[in-house]
């Protein structure tokens, strides 16, 4: 993975299909904007919905779950990952 990668999420992106509930952990700072649309995803196991123009943190180890795959479907949102690599300073941030 490079130390910086861009990832677009809506219906034609290749995350579309994942399962209901899908949960996963990185061990990089992800942050999301949602460019349209709205929705929730699951962060350590608390709902935060999404709404269109915002920012949203992940820390390196929080648990991320889309609650539903037709949320996704109907909205736009980009992630932004950052590997330790891309900012050392960042390996070192407690979780938000």
């Amino acid at each position: 993975m490079p130390a910086v990668s861009v990832t677009r999420f809506d219906a034609q992106a290749a995350h579309a299909d994942l399962p209901p509930n899908h949960r996963h952990a990185h061990d990089f700072l992800v942050l999301v904007y949602v460019e349209e649309g709205a929705g929730s995803v699951t962060i350590d196991g608390a709902e935060r919905p999404l709404r269109a123009g915002e920012v949203h943190a992940v820390s390196p180890g929080q648990v991320i779950g889309i609650t539903t795959g037709a949320e996704l479907a109907r909205s736009r949102a980009w992630s932004v990952a950052f590997t330790p690599d891309a900012v050392p300073a960042l390996a070192s941030v407690p979780p938000l």
